[in-house]
C-alpha cells in the first residue's frame, strides 16, 4: 500500500496519495503564493530595462501589453489556486502558469540585442526554482522545464551571436547540469515526503491502537469501603459485592477458586489429613 512509483516519485495507491496531498495542500499554496508574486514583481520590474534598451525601443507597446497579460494572468492563477481544493486543478493551473511564463520570459529575451546574455543566468536560476521551490507532479515539473530550457536554447541559437566555441560548451553544459541536478534533487525530495509520510502514518496507527490498548485497561485506585466482617465492598451505587465480583468488574483480573490450607483445615479436618 506505501510503495512509491520510483518514475512518478508518487505512491502506487491513489487513495493514499490523495491523503498525502491534501495533508500538505496548505504548505503547498503558500509556496505558490510566493513565486507568483515573485513572477508579478518580475513582469512590472523589469519594465525600466524595455525602456533603458535601446533596441527594445521599437517593441515597447508589445512588451508593456505582454508584461500587463503577464500580470493578470498571474492574478487569474492565483485566485484559481486560492479557491480550489483539488490537488489535480492546482497542479494543472501550476503547469500552465509556469508555461505561461517561459513564453513570456523567451519573448521578452528575442526583443533584446544579439548580446545579450544575462537572460541565460535568470534561465539557469528559474530551472532550479521550478525544480526545487514550485510544488508540482514530477512529470509537470520535468515537462516544464524542459519547455523553458528547449524555447531559451531555440532563442539563443536562432537570434543571438553564438560566442566562441568554448563559451558555448559552457553554456550547454550549464543549462545540462541544472536540469540534472534539479531532477535529481526534486525526485528525492519528492520520495523522502513520502517515505516520511508513510513513517508519521504508521506512528499514527501505532498510537492510535497503544490509546486504544490503555482505554481498555481497568485500574483500581482511591479507598474501598469494604466490610470488615464478610470482606464485601460497597461500589458506587451503594451496593455490597463480593470482592472477587467487584475486582472482575474493575480490572482485568479473574478469578480462580480453591482452599487454602488452613481453610481445608478447618472444613474438612478428616480429609485434610489425609492428603
Amino acid at each position: 500500500m506505501d510503495r512509491i512509483n520510483p518514475i512518478t516519485a508518487r505512491f502506487e495507491s491513489a487513495e493514499l496519495e490523495h491523503r498525502f496531498r491534501q495533508e500538505y495542500l496548505a504548505a503547498d499554496k503558500k509556496k505558490i503564493y510566493i513565486v507568483m508574486a515573485l513572477v508579478a514583481i518580475y513582469c512590472l520590474t523589469f519594465v525600466y530595462s524595455d525602456l533603458r534598451i535601446q533596441e527594445a525601443h521599437r517593441w515597447i507597446n508589445l512588451l508593456l501589453t505582454v508584461r500587463f497579460v503577464g500580470v493578470c494572468l498571474t492574478l487569474i492563477f492565483f485566485l484559481i489556486c486560492r479557491r480550489s481544493r483539488s490537488e489535480d486543478v492546482i497542479d494543472r493551473t501550476v503547469l500552465a502558469g509556469m508555461i505561461s511564463f517561459s513564453l513570456f520570459n523567451s519573448f521578452i529575451n528575442c526583443t533584446r540585442p544579439s548580446d545579450y546574455y544575462l537572460y541565460l543566468f535568470i534561465d539557469l536560476v528559474n530551472v532550479f526554482t521550478m525544480y526545487l521551490y514550485v510544488p508540482n507532479r514530477l512529470i509537470y515539473q520535468v515537462f516544464s522545464v524542459t519547455f523553458i530550457t528547449v524555447s531559451e536554447v531555440v532563442v539563443f541559437l536562432c537570434l543571438k551571436k553564438i560566442p566562441d566555441s568554448v563559451s558555448m560548451l559552457a553554456i550547454i553544459a550549464a543549462f545540462l547540469a541544472a536540469n540534472f541536478i534539479g531532477l535529481f534533487s526534486t525526485h528525492n525530495c519528492h520520495v523522502s515526503n513520502r517515505r516520511a509520510f508513510s513513517a508519521w502514518l504508521a506512528e499514527k496507527k501505532l498510537r492510535q491502537r497503544y490509546e486504544d490498548a490503555l482505554g481498555q485497561i481497568k485500574t483500581l485506585s482511591g479507598l474501598l469501603p469494604i466490610c470488615s466482617s464478610c470482606k464485601r465492598i460497597r461500589d458506587d451505587q451503594g451496593d455490597w459485592k463480593r470482592i472477587e465480583v467487584y475486582i472482575s468488574e474493575h480490572s482485568q483480573a479473574e478469578f480462580t477458586h480453591g482452599l487454602c490450607p488452613d481453610c481445608a483445615r478447618r472444613l474438612y479436618p478428616g480429609f485434610s489429613e489425609k492428603l
